[in-house]
C-alpha cells in the first residue's frame, strides 16, 4: 500500500497582521516580539539569551551549542551567527539601557529579579494578538514568519535553514509552499501568451506592461 506522507501545515503571519500586532505590544513584549521576528529564533534560544551573545559592533547574534551555567543548548547542540539590522540592533540598545541587568552574563529579556522569562510570553503574546483579531498565534509562528517572508523576499532556501539552525535541509523546505496569493502572483509573471492574444495585441498596438508583486516587498517587519 502506497503511503501517502502527511504534510505540515504551514501558518505565519501576513505583514499585515505583524504591523498591527507590533503596533498593540507592551514596552516590555515589544523588543522580545521583535528580536524573534527579525531572528526566526526559538523560544528557549531567545529565552536563554545573553548579551554576551549580541555583538554589536559586527551585528551578529551567536546562538550558542551549549551554556554550560544555564544548561541550555541549542536544539542541534550546534552554534550558528544571525546577522541583525540597523533597526533591532537600535532596539536592542534601548531595552539595554533601561534595564537593571546588562552585564555580560545577564540574561536579555529576564524578569524583574533577572530570571529567563520561561512562562508569561506566550500568554502575554496570545493576549495582545487576540486584540487584534487573530484568534490563535505561537511563538513558533514568529519563527516561520521570519522564514517565509524571507523566502518570500527571493532568499535562498539554503540560506534560510542556515540562519534557522536546521541541521537537515529537509526540514527547510516546508518554506517551499507558501501562500496562495504569493503562487498567484508568481504565475502571473509567467511570460507565456497565446498566439490569439499576441496577434490582437501587435494589431491594437498593445504594450504588455509586467505587473508588480504589491503584496509582497523586498524590505519588510521582519
Amino acid at each position: 500500500k502506497l503511503r501517502v506522507p502527511k504534510q505540515t501545515i504551514l501558518k505565519f503571519l501576513a505583514i499585515e497582521q505583524i504591523q498591527s500586532l507590533i503596533s498593540r505590544l507592551s514596552p516590555t513584549m515589544y523588543p522580545i516580539v521583535i528580536t524573534f521576528l527579525k531572528t526566526g529564533m526559538r523560544r528557549n534560544e531567545l529565552v536563554f539569551l545573553k548579551w554576551e551573545d549580541i555583538d554589536f559592533e559586527k551585528r551578529l547574534i551567536t546562538v550558542k551549542s551549549e551554556d554550560r551555567l544555564t544548561g541550555h543548548h541549542s536544539k542541534t547542540y550546534e552554534s550558528r551567527h544571525i546577522p541583525i539590522d540597523d533597526e533591532l540592533i537600535g532596539i536592542l540598545k534601548t531595552h539595554k539601557k533601561n534595564s537593571s541587568f546588562t552585564k555580560p552574563g545577564d540574561i536579555v529579556f529576564c524578569t524583574k529579579d533577572g530570571k529567563p522569562r520561561l512562562n508569561n510570553i506566550l500568554r502575554e503574546l496570545k493576549r495582545q494578538a487576540k486584540s487584534i483579531g487573530i484568534s490563535y498565534i505561537t511563538i513558533h509562528m514568529l519563527r516561520h514568519s521570519y522564514a517565509s517572508h524571507l523566502r518570500m523576499g527571493g532568499a535562498d532556501l539554503g540560506a534560510v535553514g542556515k540562519l534557522l539552525g536546521h541541521k537537515d535541509p529537509k526540514t527547510t523546505q516546508i518554506y517551499e509552499h507558501l501562500s496562495p496569493e504569493f503562487l498567484r502572483k508568481t504565475t502571473e509573471m509567467l511570460p507565456i501568451r497565446s498566439r490569439k492574444l499576441a496577434s490582437l495585441s501587435n494589431s491594437k498596438k498593445l504594450t504588455l506592461k509586467s505587473k508588480t508583486n504589491s503584496c509582497f516587498v523586498s524590505k519588510y517587519m521582519v
